[in-house]
């Protein structure tokens, strides 16, 4: 995925979501993911459906494709809370991407 526009900078919607990414990252020193004393399930997944939304329609899967991919991802024993044990992803978040790619090669 090329994230600069023809003169060398970088894709304003892609800028965009780096910007949500870091500020999420931020607001906390620790990882929400390990500490399960701290995690927010509806924070993170409202959070999580913001940066799908600030995709380009180009870069986004269809939502046909990602229902089946996120269907197949339920049945995989690397499933936890949302994350990939596998690789460490999340799985909305990677199923979401047109170019998505399963570890394992599930889908």
């Amino acid at each position: 995925m090329n994230q600069e526009n023809g003169r060398g900078q970088m894709d304003p919607s892609i800028r965009k979501r780096n910007e949500v990414l870091r500020e999420e990252t931020s607001a906390k020193a620790h990882c929400i993911r390990c500490l399960l004393q701290d995690y927010d399930e509806e924070a993170y997944l409202s959070k999580l459906l913001r940066v799908i939304r600030l995709m380009k329609p180009s870069e986004r899967a269809k939502e046909e494709v990602t229902k089946k991919r996120l269907q197949t991802c339920t049945q995989c024993s690397y499933l936890d809370r949302g994350t990939c044990l596998a690789c460490g992803c999340y799985v909305e978040l990677r199923a979401s991407v047109r170019d998505g790619r399963c570890p394992y090669k599930k889908w």
